[in-house]
Order: structure tokens, then sequence, then C-alpha cells
């Protein structure tokens, strides 16, 4: 009997699990398609109807990153490549991945690759060479 209710338990934790990967699964598609727009914590409770902290706590926990974090990284990302491919003008790449103050981008850039923008963007024009 007792074995049964243990079996119970862990049968519940496994679907618990897995819905926790597919919230997380859903936060990161979402991401992903409007990474561009002001989007916060509290847009996981627009998304998915959960409390912004569940949500977070679970997309951290399957991403190893918080979802600001995760945010951040692509939006970074997204301005690499638009850097390295492009001749736009940087404060426009910034309005474009979501960032409209520039000196705020600039910093969150730096902080994560190590180099301002245009510092990037000359390295990858001299790549090019």
């Amino acid at each position: 009997m007792y074995f049964h209710y243990l079996f119970s338990v862990a049968q519940e934790g496994l679907k618990l699990t897995s819905s926790e990967k597919s919230i997380a699964a859903r936060v990161r598609e979402y991401v992903d398609e409007h990474y561009q727009e002001d989007i916060g914590r509290e847009s996981l409770e627009e998304i998915l109807y959960f409390d912004p902290d569940y949500t977070s706590r679970l997309f951290k926990k399957e991403m190893g990153v918080s979802f600001m974090t995760y945010v951040i990284q692509k939006r970074i990302r997204e301005a690499r490549r638009l850097l390295a491919h492009t001749n736009q003008p940087i404060n426009r790449i910034a309005a474009w991945v979501g960032y409209e103050n520039y000196s705020y981008f600039t910093r969150l850039f730096k902080r994560e690759v190590g180099m301002t923008p245009a510092e990037y963007r000359a390295m990858k024009r001299s790549d090019r060479g």
C-alpha cells in the first residue's frame, strides 16, 4: 500500500517536470519572437497566465539563466549579427533589438561582449579584411 502511494507521488513529480519544460520552452519561444518589444517579467503572466515568480523559477531551473538574462542574451546575439552584417547605425540597431536607451544598450553590450558595439563592428570589418 505504501509502495503504491510512493509510486503515485513519483509519477506526479514526473508530470510536473514535463510541464515545467513545456512552460520554459513556451517562454523561450515567446522571447525569441518578441525580443524587440518591451518585455519583462510581467510579460510572463500575460503569456502563460501563471505567476511571474513561479514562471521565472521554472525557466531558470530548466534554462540555467534567469528570464531577463535570457532576454538580454537574445538581444545581444541579434545585435552582434546586425553589427557584423549590416551598415545600420548603432543607435538604430539598439532600438531594433529592444533598447531605446543607447547608453544602456552600449553598457550591456560591453558587459556581455567585452567591447563596445563600435569596437565589435570594427573588429568584424577587419576580420573580413
